[in-house]
């Protein structure tokens, strides 16, 4: 259980070390106090920790706190122990409460938040600037000790020390090897944010920097106060590669390399090719994977520097090695490929000639995964002109093609990786839920030795917790993704039957209804979502586009403007609102609903198109 204690801190910049807070950002303090006077409040201050630390023997701690140049890293940093030692709630002094919630709340050893949609967003990224957590938790002694770590090597990056990369990573690994369990809580976004708290003043951070954000900050100075080189940006391999590599070329990222070796364990290719493969890399992963797990395979290299397949004896590496341009494939069109890799290669290539060869490879690879760094600026190297980054490439270059998923790596924030789904048919099948599982999940060779699909593990562990709605509801998913959703809705079904009326279980099997075409029954279950989640917005928003497919419209307008009441800054519930008021013959209310989403969202251009539209009289 979590303790009844409310902990927030102030530090005030290094460079105008006698700040004191605002009377607005005092104001958001003490509505924390008003909404939950049945909880003890602290505002601590460096002092203040530093005692908890000699107490708790955590002096090491405020040591490397002392290190930090920013008052939001050190922030980071002293929550995880104030938690860890005393237990409770932790709130940023930026957080407003809009309502009473923490008593909810205390039934569980660790509460985390997802983090709100910004640019960096990824499903289940935690927040720094909530949580809850009863006093030594390991989730919190494992985020610390990363941390120390990260300061230690004097990582550079801010987020990946303390702040939400690094939780999230460290509750991935933590996850995926069975450290933590069903014991904590994440709180979804939609629901966290400015349903039980919002953004408010943030004035404490302003210093003799201006109005500069700590992230802008760590651009142009460390954010260590000794000003330590940099840590490379990219982590340490499990097999590092040989010093004499190392000198002989530039080295590729690691960042991926354990899910790269979840895709070739499920996947078990009898035909690889490495384009670009430099010192024979992934060669050596694939060589690796195929003796672990006993799979024959014959590997193809392709490298356009000839030094490189001398020098690195790729020839006893690899079953066929090109010495040319990837390019030259198209001259092979009977070439066939059960994975093909393009790692850290196809910024080196011109953009039209890289995609040239992906519309070549589409029809011939089952799979082909594309590795490439972010903003990293490269030149020709000792000669090596292939060396030099000639082009840049986001996730969005891909979506012409079958994009099965894409991701950037949060911990480093310089990788990003994607999967493109080709033409030919393969002896396993990956989906997306597998491969969002995989993200952060350290490779074990001895779990990927169990050919069960994660499907299946995934029915095992429904079958020996019957009552945890996560899992069935993940269950439900999978199964919907994988194009089983009548087993989804049985399952479901069955999870009801079980359970009760619980409203995550009755929305999903909304949607599961919804997709089998089964409008009445996909209403009836919406219905009792929305009276099980009175207070959340996407249930009401789901209830209202079916009731607006079977032309139910007062009751959808009935229930969008509850979805409204809900998440006013939400632009959705007004812009459908329209679309139902014009099709009930009601233009002056269509009219006056799209000019409260574009007042919500002004650079929709869709918005704008409509109500021109609206206003012309011309309908949509």
């Amino acid at each position: 259980m979590i303790p009844r204690l409310i902990h927030q801190m102030f530090i005030p910049p290094a460079e105008d070390p006698h700040r004191t807070l605002d009377a607005e950002v005092l104001a958001q303090c003490a509505a924390w106090q008003a909404h939950h006077p049945e909880f003890e409040y602290r505002l601590w201050n460096l002092a203040a920790f530093r005692g908890l630390c000699i107490v708790h023997d955590a002096l090491h701690v405020f040591e490397a706190i002392q290190a930090c140049r920013f008052p939001s890293m050190k922030v980071d940093m002293a929550r995880l122990t104030i938690l860890s030692a005393l237990g409770g709630f932790w709130a940023d002094l930026k957080l407003v409460p809009l309502r009473p919630f923490l008593s909810d709340l205390i039934g569980h050893r660790l509460v985390l938040a997802e983090h709100f949609v910004n640019d960096a967003w990824v499903p289940g990224l935690p927040c720094a600037a909530f949580m809850g957590a009863e006093p030594g938790h390991a989730f919190l002694h494992a985020a610390t000790e990363h941390a120390l770590r990260q300061i230690e090597a004097r990582w550079p990056r801010t987020l990946e020390v303390a702040g939400p990369n690094a939780l999230y990573h460290v509750l991935s690994a933590m996850r995926h090897s069975g450290q933590i369990g069903p014991d904590y809580v994440m709180l979804p976004q939609h629901v966290a944010w400015n349903g039980l708290f919002a953004n408010g003043s943030s004035s404490y951070n302003r210093g003799r920097t201006g109005d500069m954000h700590w992230s802008l900050r760590e651009r142009v100075e460390s954010p260590y106060l000794d000003a330590g080189a940099p840590a490379p940006a990219t982590r340490t391999s499990a097999t590092p590669t040989p010093a004499h590599e190392e000198a002989a070329m530039p080295v590729s990222s690691d960042a991926f390399n354990d899910l790269v070796s979840h895709v070739l364990a499920r996947l078990r290719p009898g035909r690889v090719c490495d384009i670009g493969s430099g010192a024979g890399k992934y060669g050596k992963l694939v060589r690796s994977l195929s003796s672990q797990l006993d799979f024959p395979v014959h590997c193809t290299a392709i490298e356009i520097d000839a030094q490189y397949v001398e020098q690195f004896a790729l020839r006893q590496l690899y079953d066929e090695v090109v010495a040319g341009d990837a390019l030259d494939l198209l001259k092979t069109p009977r070439a066939r490929f059960d994975v093909v890799i393009i790692g850290d290669c196809i910024e080196h290539m011109r953009k039209s000639h890289a995609i040239d060869l992906l519309n070549f490879l589409v029809y011939r690879a089952g799979y082909i995964l594309v590795l490439w760094p972010d903003e990293a600026i490269q030149d020709d190297w000792e000669g090596h002109a292939a060396e030099a980054h000639i082009s840049t490439w986001s996730v969005d270059d891909f979506r012409p093609w079958n994009v099965l998923h894409a991701s950037r790596y949060v911990e480093t924030g310089r990788m990003n990786i994607v999967l493109l789904r080709g033409y030919q048919r393969t002896s396993a099948v990956i989906s997306g839920q597998e491969f969002r599982q995989w993200q952060d999940a350290p490779f074990i060779p001895a779990q990927a030795a169990d050919t069960r699909s994660a499907l299946d593990r995934l029915r095992d562990r429904v079958r020996d917790d019957p009552g945890n709605v996560t899992l069935c509801n993940q269950l439900a998913y999978a199964l919907m993704e994988t194009g089983r959703v009548q087993e989804a809705r049985e399952a479901l079904l069955a999870a009801v039957r079980r359970n009760g009326a619980v409203g995550s279980l009755l929305l999903t099997l909304s949607h599961a209804c919804n997709r089998l075409s089964l409008p009445q029954e996909a209403i009836l279950y919406g219905h009792a979502a929305v009276s099980a989640l009175p207070g959340e917005f996407h249930a009401h928003m789901h209830l209202a586009y079916l009731l607006f497919g079977v032309r139910e419209l007062d009751d959808a307008r009935t229930t969008l403007l509850a979805a409204a009441a809900l998440n006013p800054n939400d632009p959705r519930p007004f812009e459908m609102l329209s679309t139902l008021h014009e099709r009930a013959g009601r233009p002056t209310e269509a009219l006056e609903a799209i000019e409260v989403a574009l007042r919500l969202s002004p650079d929709n251009p869709l918005f704008r198109q409509r109500r021109e539209q609206l206003l012309a009289g011309a309908g949509p």
